[in-house]
């Protein structure tokens, strides 16, 4: 498995993938956050909450695009098959590959958070850390495993279909599929554990983590549901991958 990560980090290092990702990732955290702020009123964050659900669309989907294009060229390159040829399992190209993504995930989840709370902290003259550092903290935490749900689904997708296209068209119909069902629920007013159903999913989930940030069991919950939706993505993604025929 080591190998093949290192074949990874060598293959995002020569193509510059992640700094071109980390870049985008950057302007879109930055100018959607700041836009959010100068558009708000002294009474209301609804401006804000806009802003901010542009801001982690699209980071959602910089995300998937990053996994996808990147497991595509191996596919394109024939990298994928020639590693396998060369003796490692399938379980250990799929595995490999999904640690080799995590260290990239994790730095853009906390790039992002670290611009959010900077912000947040200047607007109130550095009193929001002393008050929720604990529940930022876990908050955080809850973007990532969200963040690392949907780069696991592009990254099974990728695998699925041998293909950029097939990885971020299929994360892309999921999305939309959430965010049906979250507007199912809405109207249905359905509740999980106190917690409106319709909260968990769609792309507002990251608006309703902003709003609750103080709620630990409403925290806890989404890290469990979108770490269950991780494993099941990497099973179904495993598992069609292991039957497919290379040749």
């Amino acid at each position: 498995m080591k190998s093949v990560c290192k074949q990874l980090f060598r293959r995002i290092k020569y193509t510059k993938a992640f700094i071109k990702t980390l870049i985008v990732f950057l302007l879109v955290s930055v100018t959607t956050i700041i836009s959010g702020v100068v558009q708000m009123s002294e009474y209301t964050l609804e401006e804000f909450l806009g802003s901010f659900d542009t801001c982690t669309t699209f980071s959602t989907i910089i995300i998937i695009s990053f996994v996808s294009l990147t497991l595509g060229s191996e596919f394109k390159n024939k990298t994928i098959y020639y590693t396998i040829m060369n003796g490692h399992s399938r379980k250990v190209v799929f595995l490999g590959k999904l640690v080799g993504f995590l260290p990239y995930i994790i730095l853009l989840s906390l790039v992002q958070s670290v611009i959010l709370y900077s912000v947040f902290a200047l607007m109130t003259n550095n009193e929001f850390f002393g008050l929720y550092i604990h529940h930022l903290a876990l908050n955080s935490f809850a973007f990532l495993i969200v963040y690392i749900s949907y780069a696991i689904l592009s990254l099974s997708f990728s695998f699925m279909t041998r293909s950029a296209i097939g990885g971020i068209g299929g994360s892309l119909i999921t999305m939309i599929v959430f965010n049906i069902i979250y507007i199912l629920l809405n109207l249905s007013e359905l509740n999980l554990f106190s917690f409106e159903l319709s909260h968990f999913f769609g792309m507002f989930l990251f608006r309703f983590l902003l709003e609750n940030n103080t709620n630990i069991n409403f925290q806890l919950v989404v890290i469990l549901i979108y770490a269950l939706l991780s494993v099941v993505y990497l099973l179904i993604g495993y598992n069609i991958f292991k039957k497919d025929d290379l040749t």
